[in-house]
């Protein structure tokens, strides 16, 4: 499987589980009003293995805390939250659609380049016209041809560089989130006992705490991309070849401005001077 099908089918996981991500807090919200409900009616204001409504409140307020950092993020600390990756968990994908687009102009320029090296007219036509136009084929087209086919895939390179640092965070993201969706729907308030409870809260908050790392090193990932768009940026500056505004090479023009592939080297069948000029 391909790297776009594989980061498609971990964005599809997560997306299944987008509605119950969003509904977790208020689950929890339900099982400790039902877990307090039992505190008040036990009538227990302390005790280990039955849990009291302060202890209670206590846990809630842990496990609140996790799966909200986890769900929302930090906006002071600009840690973003499922919530926020979620929006914008298709750029990887995207990015690979961009990488293919610029492997294709580097094939096309590849092929005309070879269109190019075939029309070598140094065998039927000679003369001071015939000169400029190798000159221009040798030492400008060519150069920009070549420089063209390193710019496209360069950027291909790059972006491929940058898809291939997050496939693996993909990966453990989707299993956080399964994880943490089946902890917290899997749990069961129908008894006061704290050390089940205990448990869930830990799981929980443990499944929540691997969320955040994973967003972390996701953004991590793509913050070290820096690099890759500098060299994008790079990339994208005057190439060998191009002229001084980055454009493909035009023919050489004389101080008048008019194309040099103007040859008399050759005469009609009444000796005639034939003058042969570039269409413009």
């Amino acid at each position: 499987m391909d790297t776009r099908q594989t980061l498609v089918n971990y964005i599809r996981i997560i997306q299944d589980k987008e509605t119950d991500v969003y509904g977790l807090i208020a689950d929890v919200d339900r099982d400790f009003r039902a877990l307090q409900v039992l505190a008040v009616a036990s009538g227990i204001t302390n005790g280990a293995a039955i849990p009291n409504v302060e202890w209670l409140n206590s846990k809630h307020d842990e496990i609140y805390n996790a799966l909200h950092k986890a769900i929302y993020g930090n906006p002071e600390n600009n840690d973003p939250g499922l919530q926020q990756f979620i929006a914008g968990m298709n750029l990887p994908v995207t990015l690979i659609d961009i990488m293919g687009k610029w492997k294709d102009i580097a094939n096309d320029v590849t092929l005309g380049q070879g269109a190019m090296n075939e029309a070598d007219l140094r065998s039927s036509w000679t003369g001071r016209g015939a000169d400029n136009y190798q000159n221009m084929r040798l030492s400008q087209q060519t150069p920009a041809f070549t420089s063209m086919v390193a710019f496209a895939n360069g950027i291909a390179n790059e972006l491929q560089t940058i898809t291939k640092l997050v496939v693996n965070f993909y990966d453990a993201l989707q299993k956080a989130v399964v994880k943490l969706v089946k902890i917290v729907k899997d749990f069961s308030a129908a008894q006061l006992n704290a050390n089940p409870i205990k448990s869930w809260v830990d799981a929980t908050v443990e499944a929540a705490g691997t969320i955040v790392d994973v967003l972390g090193a996701i953004m991590n990932a793509l913050t070290g991309t820096t690099i890759s768009q500098i060299n994008i940026v790079k990339a994208t500056q005057a190439q060998i070849g191009f002229g001084s505004e980055n454009k493909w090479p035009s023919p050489p023009k004389d101080s008048a401005g008019n194309f040099t592939f103007t040859d008399f080297s050759f005469q009609d069948d009444n000796n005639d001077t034939y003058q042969w000029k570039m269409v413009q």
